[in-house]
């Protein structure tokens, strides 16, 4: 599209398209939906061709050039509506949003002041803190007794603080989730953009509409009305896993696709004439899989998740086994064997209660390297050729060095190792060990179902 000349009186509405559509790809990439240079020249050049008056043909052009996933849809759909807004509505929301802040930021500064330990502030995050200023004020005295009470007593010293921390924050993340962060603003990056930034703070504090896949939503949140849905969702990938088709074919009785090859050489004896048709198929390979879940303590958030990824694979996979470590390995393939998709949602409690009741591993620190001695020692013939070994952890472990050569042995004996990490991409540079195990495995960010079936469907096949 060829830029009006600076005398033409349609020059500044030019400019002003550009600026809303640039802008508004930078608000989409903030949601996760990828859009390059390529697709902003596309959504210019498309906007032109509509009346800019009519908005339902400009949301139209925009989706028609910035969106290639059906999955973003939803996402674009809300970002559209926020940002396409009367100067006014843009203008009051901006100021909102930095008082917002402000407020916010006293109110942090209050939670860390008023949640101590024996005169010391816990070590809480924004989250937790913002969870502690939306309470009520009987909550928050009631939760301010608590930890008076706790910080005095016989025998009460400075090593009670981490289980007291671990219950302040239990509380909290209820009555966050309980909250929905109505009234304060979710902290996010900053664009350098007030009003960008005020929308993605609204948008991704969004809940899910009604129906609408909760793909996004963390797995250690997921509501418990929610779980048969989940595991629905986690055995329908799984499936598509089990059912990897290879590159090669095999003969087939069925009439897939006709083997040009073998028909040719069977109808010799005719003369040439087709009259014996041979057909082959796609062969499928079911790939052995060998799972090894962390249960430590800085793991526990996501047992339900363990749980139900074990179920998923075990119901899609017959060559499968499964195990959890923390600083000991433990075989539970026995607790999934004979799991059925109808009572899954049930068994889940019932084998989340059972494996913690009788494991000596669940909860405690984590040793991966201790755990993976103990699978090649006591379980070297599931170490197979054609088995992939999937590692579901944080990578919070003792003795990282030891382990990594312990993985590079097992690599060498198994067709991949793939690490499912439960940390947001954004903290791996926190911890030395991602970087450290990354480097015998191929590792994804994995605390969705959307990180799931990404892997599963793209990663794996």
């Amino acid at each position: 599209m060829n830029r009006p000349g600076p005398t033409n009186p349609v020059t500044l509405m030019f400019d002003a398209v550009v600026e809303n559509i640039v802008r508004f790809a930078q608000l989409l990439r903030g949601l996760g939906i990828p859009v390059g240079t390529s697709e902003v020249v596309d959504a210019v050049e498309g906007v032109a061709l509509t009346e800019l008056t009519d908005r339902q043909q400009v949301k139209g052009a925009l989706a028609a050039t910035m969106i290639k996933d059906s999955r973003h849809l939803h996402d674009f759909e809300k970002a559209f509506e926020a940002y396409f807004v009367p100067p006014e509505v843009r203008t009051r929301r901006v100021e909102a949003y930095q008082k917002a802040l402000e407020a916010r930021r006293r109110q942090l500064e209050s939670a860390e002041t008023e949640l101590q330990f024996q005169g010391d502030s816990l070590q809480l995050d924004d989250a937790h803190k913002s969870a502690y200023a939306g309470l009520s004020e009987k909550q928050r005295r009631d939760l301010k007794g608590f930890l008076e009470q706790s910080s005095t007593g016989k025998g009460v010293d400075g090593s009670f603080r981490p289980l007291i921390e671990s219950i302040v924050k239990g509380h909290l993340d209820r009555w966050r989730r309980q909250l929905k962060g109505e009234d304060l603003p979710e902290a996010v990056p900053s664009t350098g953009d007030p009003e960008l930034d005020h929308l993605l703070s609204t948008l991704r504090r969004d809940e899910p509409r009604a129906g609408e896949p909760i793909v996004h939503t963390d797995l250690k949140d997921i509501a418990e009305e929610d779980i048969p849905q989940v595991l629905s969702t986690i055995r329908r990938l799984s499936a598509r896993l089990a059912s990897k088709l290879s590159r090669r074919y095999r003969a087939s009785s069925r009439k897939k696709r006709l083997d040009i090859r073998k028909t040719i050489r069977s109808n010799i004896r005719y003369g040439g004439s087709m009259l014996d048709l041979r057909f082959r198929s796609r062969q499928v390979n079911k790939p052995k899989v060998l799972l090894l879940c962390d249960v430590s303590g800085s793991m526990a958030r996501y047992a339900r998740f363990v749980l139900q990824f074990i179920y998923g694979l075990s119901s899609a996979l017959t060559s499968i086994r499964s195990f959890v470590f923390s600083e000991h390995l433990e075989d539970v393939s026995k607790h999934f064997s004979s799991s059925s998709s109808s009572a899954m949602a049930e068994s889940v409690d019932r084998t989340l209660a059972g494996l913690i009741n009788d494991s000596r591993v669940w909860g405690e620190g984590t040793d991966l390297s201790r755990s993976l001695e103990e699978l090649m020692s006591e379980f070297e013939q599931v170490i197979t050729g054609d088995t992939i070994l999937v590692i579901v952890s944080d990578t919070k472990t003792l003795n990282p060095g030891k382990a990594c050569r312990l993985l590079d042995r097992i690599r060498s004996r198994v067709a991949g190792v793939i690490w499912l990490n439960t940390l947001p991409q954004q903290e791996w540079e926190d911890y030395p060990t991602c970087e450290l195990f990354a480097e015998y495995a191929r590792m994804f960010e994995c605390n969705t179902l959307a990180d799931l079936e990404r892997i599963l469907q793209h990663e794996l096949r």
